[in-house]
């Protein structure tokens, strides 16, 4: 039986999950549901199955309880232990039935044991109502943009896929001309390891496949991993299994839907000539999926559903909407509020996760007169920060990347913001925009040194675009006394040759998370 729901006034969830020391996909990445989790202070008290202590049943029957693969041992032998004692909740990231309709096993063990759990959360958007009349809520897949990323020049004009090829042997078996590179990370004694490895082979790749799997119904998390490294995401889509999803993603604007392997062959010959192209969906993609569907909002759903029932709530298909999920949400489902202040109205938001936005929103505050920034590198930072400046600042973004520069001016234009100047300064000569390399100096020669003819001081200076190690170099001339310097993605081994020796510098990283900034002051 089911713990009996009556009116409480909980504010926090525990978490029961098992911590993989090595695993084949990113979702399995438990630990990093967890770290959401507590970063959002939505956490009380967590347990690691496969940790060497036992749980703490006095903490864990203080607050409702979601587990994920709770029907599954050794999870299961916890939910029986407090069973009846509080209230359950599970998230079943497989599907019910496969894709040719049987039941595999898995799915019976979920059945038989259903009277233990009060609500479920599945990915899989056809399984919604045969949760045998218990509640359950559409879970899309996430993706851990504190790790995932665009982190290094793709070197291969194949098509990529990581993963379980022997799924979609027959997808695969039709490749005749060979556009396919299937490949698999090398395990590690450590499942966030085996998260940057998958980034690092994602990212060798401009563009990569997700075929249908025999095994699971809808898209898979693999498709919007490889948005969130800025990579063009082709999915081959099955209108019976992904109705929804295809509502959260538009074709040939953030993502490439194709039905049969020979128009995924057409699309790819088509992208491999148009990398223009190739690169603004590839970019469109990792704005979408980073803004809509990282870690750090699933697990505000996930939280906020099992508040709601747990405090009393009755079942609300509402919060199913598919506007949820897009730039149309006005925060229903969202009860638990963000700690930094949302703009007014809406604009791009920064390629960031919410502790790198709220860090650099602080910066800004605690000027009280108007100052000059300086941004190599436009984008949502340039509408989204602008609005936290003290009136009568000036905000001057510089961007290489004509179509871009003309996009993010559009914004601007539309926005509430005064005294933003974007500039845009081209590259010289060749450079190959869809390698995402970082550029030389001869190649960006106008862009590094545009700021000089400003002749102006700055008291906040970010470095987030090309080049960035001699906009660096440029930036120190240009910085206030009293100013401060930011480097996005700091983590990256490349710019650290750029990092100053002499002065007071910080490092900002997230628990259990692979993003870095470094501010700088002068000493």
């Amino acid at each position: 039986m089911c713990m009996p729901v009556n009116r409480k006034n909980y504010d926090k969830i525990n978490f029961i999950y098992r911590d993989e020391k090595s695993i084949h996909s990113p979702y399995m990445f438990f630990r990093g549901l967890k770290t959401a989790l507590q970063r959002n202070r939505l956490l009380y008290y967590a347990y690691n199955v496969y940790s060497n202590e036992q749980p703490n049943l006095k903490e864990l029957l203080k607050y409702p309880i979601l587990c994920i693969t709770g029907s599954h041992e050794p999870i299961f032998e916890v939910v029986q232990v407090v069973n009846n004692k509080q209230f359950m909740a599970e998230i079943n990231p497989e599907s019910l039935y496969l894709r040719d309709g049987s039941q595999p096993d898995y799915s019976c063990n979920v059945k038989e044991r259903s009277d233990s759990f009060d609500i479920y959360f599945s990915g899989a958007e056809v399984d919604l109502h045969n949760y045998w009349g218990k509640p359950c809520y559409w879970l899309p897949s996430w993706v851990h943009t504190e790790i995932l990323d665009d982190i290094a020049p793709a070197v291969y004009d194949q098509i990529g896929f990581i993963g379980l090829a022997y799924r979609r042997k027959a997808f695969f078996s039709q490749d005749g001309n060979g556009i396919v590179s299937v490949v698999n990370t090398v395990p590690k004694d450590d499942a966030r390891e085996n998260v940057v490895e998958l980034c690092k082979l994602i990212n060798n790749f401009k563009m990569l496949v997700n075929p249908l799997s025999s095994v699971s119904a809808g898209m898979t998390g693999k498709t919007l991993e490889y948005m969130a490294c800025k990579r063009l995401s082709l999915c081959q889509f099955d209108q019976a299994t992904m109705f929804n999803m295809k509502m959260l993603f538009e074709d040939g604007k953030d993502i490439v839907f194709f039905e049969t392997f020979e128009e995924m062959e057409d699309k790819y010959k088509f992208y491999i000539k148009n990398q223009d192209k190739l690169y603004a969906i590839s970019l469109a993609g990792c704005e979408k999926v980073r803004r809509f569907h990282n870690s750090d909002l699933r697990a505000k759903r996930l939280a906020s559903i099992v508040l709601h029932h747990a405090n009393g709530g009755k079942y609300d298909e509402s919060f199913n909407d598919i506007s949820l999920f897009t730039n149309e949400s006005k925060g229903k489902i969202f009860p638990v509020k963000s700690q930094i202040d949302e703009p007014k109205t809406d604009s791009l938001v920064p390629f960031m996760d919410e502790t790198e936005i709220k860090t650099i929103c602080c910066c800004f505050k605690i000027f009280h007169k108007p100052i000059n920034v300086l941004e190599w590198g436009s984008g949502g930072s340039t509408t989204y920060f602008s609005r936290y400046l003290p009136e009568g600042s000036e905000w001057h973004s510089i961007e290489h990347n004509s179509k871009w520069a003309e996009y993010v001016k559009s914004l601007v234009d539309h926005s509430e913001v005064a005294n933003v100047h974007l500039h845009y300064v081209p590259y010289i000569g060749e450079y190959q925009e869809v390698t995402l390399d970082d550029g030389s100096f001869e190649v960006f020669r106008d862009y590094v040194l545009f700021p000089l003819d400003l002749k102006k001081r700055f008291h906040i200076i970010i470095v987030d675009g090309r080049a960035r190690i001699y906009c660096m170099k440029i930036g120190w001339q240009l910085l206030d006394n009293d100013g401060v310097m930011i480097l996005h993605d700091a983590q990256r081994k490349q710019y650290h040759s750029g990092i100053p020796n002499d002065c007071f510098w910080l490092r900002i990283d997230n628990l259990d998370v692979n993003s870095e900034k470094i501010f700088y002051a002068p000493y």
